[in-house]
């Protein structure tokens, strides 16, 4: 079940992963199955099911299946343990923008599976370079894993990243005293988080 604001999980800082155990195992398989039943989710951290540990779960976009895929049962998403930005690429963090026409751009709106229904601008790198550790249950160990993160990619990583310490979205966006959007009828209507705490 994933929890939502405000319980006190999200606002708790997340401890290092330091082995491959039955306490990992366990947050992967409540995080997969949270974010299999999830239509909207991209991502999903430890936190918001209610564990601890520095492990989030990504969907892998943009990814071809493996040949054997029916056979193998390959997971839709990648873990992500002990996660951490090594680089960051531009001069600053920046509002993505959606084209959703030829010469046309509006704001992407980022929103949180522990916020049903809200949404906000919020400034992210947009290329950043990320360093995670890959759980191999067969062989107990933790893989040290590098890579170079673009734009929703990017985005989502910075989002789970955030609640592993805490750190929401609507922190961002209140910070810098940008409008929350409530999500009815696939129309966004703007509302303050005491309206959308009190629905």
């Amino acid at each position: 079940m994933i929890l939502v604001y405000p319980h006190p999980s999200l606002r708790q800082k997340t401890i290092p992963v330091k082995q491959v155990d039955q306490e990992l195992q366990t947050t992967v398989r409540l995080l997969e199955k949270a974010l299999g039943q999830s239509q909207l989710g991209i991502g999903l951290a430890a936190p918001q099911i209610g564990r601890h540990q520095r492990v989030f779960l990504m969907k892998k976009l943009n990814q071809a299946s493996c040949e054997k895929c029916d056979q193998c049962h390959c997971s839709p998403f990648k873990v992500l343990v002990n996660p951490q930005i090594i680089d960051t690429f531009g001069l600053d963090k920046t509002y993505p923008q959606l084209r959703p026409k030829e010469n046309s751009e509006e704001p992407f709106l980022e929103g949180c599976l522990s916020f049903p229904q809200l949404y906000g601008p919020v400034k992210r790198w947009l290329k950043i370079k990320v360093s995670y550790q890959q759980p191999d249950f067969d062989r107990q160990r933790l893989e040290l894993v590098e890579a170079v993160l673009e734009d929703l990619e990017a985005i989502v990583f910075q989002h789970e990243l955030d609640h592993l310490d805490g750190i929401l979205f609507i922190d961002h966006v209140q910070k810098r005293g940008d409008q929350l959007y409530l999500q009815e009828k696939k129309k966004m209507n703007p509302i303050t988080l005491d309206q959308w705490l009190a629905r």
